[in-house]
């Protein structure tokens, strides 16, 4: 899939690394007991490909219904946008590469990006 797209980026584009950031929901288990074992499948398929996994992790959060204030457990996926933005960082001052391609749905990484942005303004 990440081959597919390299003629988009230019002519004379490789592909160096892919890495894949994300964190194992075990408090999802007692809803699906196989959640963590599928997604540690899933990291190994990758793995054996050669993509670079950085996992996070899941912290316990106590909020409060709007309506009737009761309180319930909720879970926060911690340290993937930060373990992103910094690996941002990272490839660009050890001038590893001169393009990143990130895929994601997490509007939070903007904010990195344009720090990048205006920090390397020879790198897209």
């Amino acid at each position: 899939m990440c081959s597919f797209y390299l003629p988009v980026l230019g002519k004379n584009v490789a592909l160096e690394d892919v890495f894949y950031f994300s964190a194992l929901a075990h408090h999802r288990t007692i809803k699906d007991p196989k959640v963590v074992s599928r997604h540690q499948l899933y990291i190994k398929a990758l793995e054996s490909t050669g993509v670079k996994i950085e996992l996070g992790r899941f912290k316990e959060k106590t909020l409060r219904c709007y309506s009737c204030n009761t309180p319930y457990i909720a879970h926060e996926e911690k340290e993937t946008d930060v373990a992103i933005a910094c690996k941002l960082m990272e490839l660009f001052f050890v001038d590893a590469c001169d393009i990143v391609v990130l895929v994601t749905g997490d509007t939070d990484l903007i904010s990195a990006v344009k720090s990048c942005q205006r920090i390397f303004i020879d790198k897209k």
